[in-house]
This record gives structure tokens, C-alpha cells and sequence, in this order.
């Protein structure tokens, strides 16, 4: 396990190569590069497996001053251009793509791509979460190829989708970070947290809040423990009266600490999931896939805290690697009272977090499932929706892209 720490993180960054030109290309969409959300992460892994096999072109959002950002700095080592554009501007990204003529997009569930790359006849892989209640347009059946993190995500995937079977890929997300992670020393020093507290790194998601909701909950019965809670989340997606609660208590209580994530750096992310001594992501969204922070605590060998949603139960164990709570606070505070005062509990759901993921993920076979998809795709060279399309429905969505009559829908 060392070992292979030692392989992916922490390396110098690469110098561009020259050759890239003659590589075969792949444009790589998504929402925002400095977002670190799980499918912008997982793309950004994919990208650092494979950039010296491929020329990437990332297509991502780029707002605000970021030039001094180091996932920005390290990006533009594995690519050969990071092109700002908006998700939404469907035209701006066909010009783009016309110029750039890639042999293949890359995108997770984002359906934004799906028109442009209809009408250029490009390749698409598509990542998709594989929701339980799969809204559309996850999964589309006119892509090339689909990767998915989890069987169940597949299963999910069959069951709602026309999509063929042997065109669905299921790769497991191992963790390729190339950067600096701070260390424990560097943690408790930034957070203040005594030599005697434990740290408790805190997950939730940020779109409605209700996970969050559960965890401030949760703090009510823990205030008297010796224990720090750091926690991170998008705070420009949440505006709800929950936040408003977090940031009270991280005003009144001296344990508890929620900071926006947006803001963050990802080597403090990573070093307080390094530091902690347990996980707890209360995740109430049932649309939840297998959360990439949840990957990243088995990485580091951490005991994970989590709620019965989406697919977590293919990593996550009861009694072996973590404890399962129902999402509600004192259910959470509960497991963690237990984790607190019961070291040796704590000591064995380590050991069983890095069993599970010596047993799952491995990131030489993540880079080479990634490429055989790609090489697929390639050997393709063509997008998939178009072989079965009828010539008066192709006819009617070229006039819905050209007037702007709404995002494409399959």
C-alpha cells in the first residue's frame, strides 16, 4: 500500500510533451476544472493516467482569475490546450470542436456535448453515476461508450436505458493525484486541533443540503467531545437555512469547522482525509453512485460513516471497513460516540478499509480499461447515435441546434 502511495503521489509534475500533436486526440468536457465534485475528479484521473498516450483537449469553465490555481498549473502539463467555454453554450462548443477535430470526446453525465458531436460524427465515452432514479439525460443510448464505477450502476443502466450491454464499462475509480498532500503536522497546526482530539473528516452533499442537515444535528450531542470536525462542501451550490445553521456552529462551537471547498486547496482536502480518524459522509441523496471521498478514505485506510444510498454498499461493509447509520442525527451520533471511545474498533475498520481497496481498485487497471475504451471509441470513428437515426428526425434536430429550441433530447 505504501508503495503504491509513493507511485501516485507526489510526483514531479511532467514536462509537455512535444509528441502530443501525434498522438490521437480527445477532447475532454466538463463543468469546471477547478471544481471537486466526483466527476470532475474522476476525469481529471483519467487525464493524468493516460496524457502521455493521448493529446488532451480540455474544454471546461473557467471563471474568475484562477491562473495561480495548481490543479491549473499541473493541467496545463497534460494537455495541449485548456479551452474556457461554458457547459451551456452548445454552438460555441461546435465551433470549437470543428476547429479542434478530435477523434474522440470524453465527458461524464453532462448531455451538453451530445448535439455537437452528433452533427461532427465524433466518438463519445460517456462517465455515468448510474443514479437509482436515473433522470435523463444520464446514460445516453446514442453514445459510443459508457463507463460506470459500480455493477449496480450498470444494472441501473440496462434497466432504464436501450443501451447495449457490451458498450457499458465498469471501472473502478482508483485514486491518481499527482500533487502535494499536507501532511498531519500541517493540518493540526492550520485547524488548530490539540495533540489529544481526534479529527473527524466530514463529507455531505451540497446541493440540498439535507446531509449537511444530519450533521449539524449530529453536533448537538457531541459538543463535549474531545474531537474536531472538518468538513468541506460547495457553498456557492447551497442556499438553504442549513448552511446558515453550519456557519452558527462553527461560530459557537470550538470543535466544529465547515469551510467551502471551492476555496480550498486539494492537497489540505486530502491531507485532513490522511489526518482524520474516521470518514462520515451521512449521504442522504438517493441518487448517490459510490461518493469519491468514500474512494479516497479507503485509500488512506480510513473507517467510513455512511447512510444505505446508491451504490456505497459494494465498498463499504458493516463491521469490516465502516458502520452504517440511518440519516439522522443522533443515529450519526451515535456511530461516531462508538468510534470515539473504542480505539481497537476504530484500529480494525482501518485495517478492513485497506483490504477493500487492495481488492477493488488498482490503477494500472483503471488506466488500462480507460484506454481499451478509448481505443474502442477510436476504432469506431463514428458517434453511435448517428447509425440509427431516421433521416427526418436527424432533419428536425439540426433546426432544433440551429434556432435554439432546447438542450437535445433522447
Amino acid at each position: 500500500m505504501e508503495n503504491s502511495k509513493k507511485e501516485v503521489f507526489n510526483q514531479e509534475l511532467p514536462i509537455p510533451l512535444t509528441s502530443h500533436l501525434s498522438l490521437p486526440t480527445i477532447c475532454v468536457f466538463f463543468t469546471d476544472l477547478f471544481n471537486k465534485g466526483g466527476c470532475e475528479t474522476l476525469i481529471k484521473y483519467v487525464v493524468r493516467s493516460l496524457y502521455k498516450e493521448f493529446s488532451f483537449y480540455i474544454l471546461t469553465s473557467l471563471e474568475g482569475d484562477r491562473i495561480s490555481d495548481p490543479e491549473y498549473r499541473e493541467f496545463l502539463n497534460y494537455a495541449v490546450e485548456i479551452v474556457n467555454i461554458h457547459r451551456r453554450n452548445q454552438k460555441a462548443l461546435f465551433q470549437e470542436l470543428k476547429k479542434i477535430k478530435p477523434s474522440l470526446v470524453f465527458t461524464s453525465f453532462f448531455h451538453f456535448a451530445t448535439e455537437p458531436c452528433r452533427r461532427l460524427d465524433i466518438p463519445v465515452v460517456e462517465f455515468c453515476v448510474g443514479a437509482r432514479s436515473m433522470p435523463k439525460p444520464q446514460a445516453n443510448p446514442a453514445h459510443n461508450y459508457m463507463t460506470v464505477e459500480s455493477e449496480g450502476a450498470k444494472r441501473q443502466i440496462l434497466k432504464l436505458r436501450s443501451f447495449p450491454e457490451e458498450r457499458i464499462k465498469v471501472i473502478r475509480n482508483a485514486v491518481c493525484y499527482r500533487g502535494e498532500v499536507a501532511s498531519s503536522k500541517e493540518i493540526r497546526k492550520l485547524f488548530e486541533v490539540p495533540e489529544d482530539f481526534l479529527i473527524v473528516s466530514l463529507n455531505a452533499r451540497a446541493v440540498s443540503g439535507k446531509g449537511w442537515f444530519v450533521i449539524g444535528e449530529a453536533m448537538k450531542h457531541l459538543v463535549n467531545e474531545k474531537i474536531i470536525f472538518i468538513g468541506f462542501s460547495r457553498m456557492e451550490y447551497v442556499h438553504c437555512r442549513v448552511w446558515s445553521k453550519l456557519m452558527e456552529y462553527n461560530k459557537k462551537l470550538k470543535n466544529f469547522k465547515v469551510l467551502d471547498g471551492t476555496s480550498v486547496e486539494r492537497k489540505y482536502v486530502l491531507g485532513v482525509t490522511e489526518a482524520s480518524n474516521f470518514i462520515c459522509i451521512p449521504t442522504t441523496h438517493k441518487e448517490e453512485g459510490i461518493p469519491n471521498c468514500i474512494v479516497e478514505a479507503l485509500y488512506f485506510g480510513k473507517p467510513v460513516i455512511t447512510c444505505r444510498n446508491g451504490y456505497i454498499e459494494e465498498v463499504i461493509f458493516e463491521n469490516k471497513n465502516g458502520l452504517f447509520v440511518k440519516p439522522h442525527g443522533f443515529s450519526l451520533a451515535g456511530a461516531i460516540r462508538l468510534l470515539i471511545h473504542n480505539r481497537e474498533l476504530r484500529e480494525n475498520l482501518s485495517k478492513g478499509s485497506k483490504e477493500v481497496y487492495e481488492s477493488l481498485y488498482d490503477i494500472e487497471l483503471f488506466r488500462n480499461s480507460y484506454r481499451e475504451v478509448f481505443l474502442k471509441a477510436l476504432e469506431d470513428g463514428y458517434f453511435y447515435g448517428n447509425k440509427k437515426r431516421k433521416p427526418l428526425k436527424a432533419f428536425l434536430r439540426n433546426l432544433n441546434f440551429i434556432y435554439g429550441w432546447g438542450a437535445p433530447k433522447y
